[in-house]
C-alpha cells in the first residue's frame, strides 16, 4: 500500500516537472483520459462501503467510490452517458465480473445531487491521506485533478 502511494506520488511529481498540466476547472472533451484522471485521484481512498474481502480489482465498485468518480467525471469531463466511454465501459465490465453488478446510468447518480450539493462536497488534495475508511462522497481539488489528468496526457 505504501509502495503504491509512493509510486503514485512519484508519477505525479514527474508529470509536474515536465509541465503537463491543464487549466483547472475546464471540462475536457478527452473523456477517456479525463475519466481515468478521476479514477487516478480516488485510487487509494478506501470508502466505508467497500467490501474488504472483495478482490482488490472490485473495490472501486463501492457505491461511494463509484459515485465520487462519476461526479468527478461530470465536473471535469464532457461525460453525460457511459455508452461510448471506453474507460467507463471497462470499469463497468470489472464491476459485472467481480460483484455481478452493472453501473447505473450516469443520469441516475447525477440526478441524486443538485449542482449546489455537488459544490458543497468535500475536496481533497494530492497529499491528503485518510487513515480510516471515508464515509462520504469526495471530489479532488481542481489542482489535484489537473495534475492527475496531466500525467495521462
Amino acid at each position: 500500500m505504501l509502495a503504491t502511494r509512493i509510486s503514485f506520488v512519484l508519477l505525479l511529481l514527474s508529470s509536474a516537472a515536465l509541465g503537463k498540466r491543464t487549466n483547472t476547472g475546464r471540462r475536457t472533451s478527452d473523456v477517456d483520459l479525463c475519466f481515468k484522471g478521476c479514477e487516478f485521484t480516488l485510487f487509494s481512498i478506501v470508502f466505508n462501503d467497500t467490501d474488504q474481502a472483495a478482490p482488490k480489482a472490485a473495490r472501486p465498485c463501492s457505491g461511494l467510490k463509484l459515485s465520487s468518480i462519476l461526479l468527478c467525471a461530470h465536473q471535469y469531463c464532457a461525460i453525460e452517458t457511459h455508452k461510448n466511454v471506453e474507460s467507463l465501459n471497462s470499469f463497468n465490465e470489472t464491476c459485472e465480473a467481480f460483484i455481478d453488478r452493472s453501473l447505473p446510468p450516469i443520469s441516475d447518480i447525477l440526478g441524486r445531487y443538485s449542482d449546489e450539493e455537488i459544490k458543497k462536497l468535500r475536496r481533497f488534495e494530492q497529499r491528503q491521506i485518510f487513515g480510516e475508511p471515508v464515509q462520504e462522497l469526495l471530489l479532488p481539488t481542481d489542482a489535484f485533478w489537473s495534475l492527475a489528468y496531466g500525467t495521462l496526457v
